[in-house]
């Protein structure tokens, strides 16, 4: 564990990434390539690939092959990477076994903890799905409208209503995923052991405050990323805005759900994740490996 690592873990993780780069600069490598293998089938579903099924049923069917892909090669690869990132931040050798069998199985089991949290977020997805792709036009329209009527509003607070519970659902799903975050960092052996939850939350519970000015930071870090495609996808749509906040707002799904965007926008919002995300993803988990080797040095 380097001298920074209990002081400031950004610094820390500065400290890894300079002693560390062309290791991290291959795991980066790694993770895109095993993400790109995994999306590969939906992302071709923006390109016109319908794998045999109706048009508006192609999304559904590339998610449903994605998803499998994503459990068996993705989950259990996000443990490779974190762990080599925690046996650097202790300044051990950046070695360890493959193995595949334990990420998965504790991928899987972490996945299914954290179920009930995701299920909120699940379950908005899939309902919009339904009613945005399935359902006749005009049940979007009176749903949305229903939801307004509850809280004794119009078409406008329903959909404030609906879009409030949608990014609930997505902050409980962070929660819920976060509470064994330090299981991924965990050395093999440890994985072996019917105990690695408890170590994971034991981790992470000594170092709380440490790991929530972390997570702030890397919050910050991620943010112009986010605010870069956001600029350039309101930049693009803001031609066809009417100025109705119902048809404005059937705009925009569309053109989000469908990737309806002009060929140049969608080159420059992957340029700026590019340039201002991916190469800063090993420099942020580095920042949580670093608290984590903090309470792995306490806790033996």
């Amino acid at each position: 564990m380097n001298q920074y690592t209990a002081k400031s873990p950004h610094a820390a993780a500065r400290y890894i990434c300079k002693n560390n780069l062309p290791a991290l600069l291959g795991h980066t490598l790694v993770q895109l390539l095993v993400r790109a293998i995994a999306f590969a089938p939906f992302i071709a579903t923006f390109f016109g690939v319908t794998y045999g099924v109706q048009d508006k049923l192609a999304s559904a069917a590339g998610f449903g092959l994605s998803f499998p892909l994503y459990l068996l090669i993705v989950l259990p690869m996000r443990f490779m990477m974190r762990g080599a990132l925690l046996r650097m931040a202790k300044s051990e050798t950046d070695k360890a076994p493959l193995r595949y069998a334990a990420w998965l199985r504790f991928g899987l089991m972490r996945s299914f903890r954290a179920l009930p949290w995701i299920l909120p977020l699940l379950i908005c997805i899939g309902g919009f799905y339904y009613l945005w792709n399935i359902a006749e036009a005009t049940l979007l329209p009176r749903v949305i409208r229903g939801a307004g009527e509850l809280v004794g509003g119009t078409y406008t607070h329903g959909l404030i209503l609906l879009a409030l519970a949608c990014i609930l659902s997505a902050v409980l799903c962070f929660i819920g995923w976060r509470h064994h975050l330090a299981l991924e960092f965990l050395p093999v052996h440890t994985l072996a052991n019917k105990d690695a939850f408890v170590r994971s939350r034991t981790l992470m519970q000594s170092q709380r405050a440490l790991l929530a000015h972390a997570t702030r930071v890397n919050f910050v870090i991620a943010l112009p990323a986010v605010v870069a495609v956001l600029i350039l996808l309101s930049i693009d749509l803001s031609g066809r805005l009417t100025g109705s906040l119902q048809f404005d707002a059937v705009i925009i799904l569309e053109a989000v759900t469908k990737l309806k965007f002009t060929q140049n926008t969608l080159y420059l919002c992957a340029a700026a994740l590019l340039i201002l995300y991916v190469p800063l993803v090993p420099y942020r988990k580095a920042a949580l490996a670093a608290c984590l080797a903090v309470a792995d040095k306490q806790h033996g």
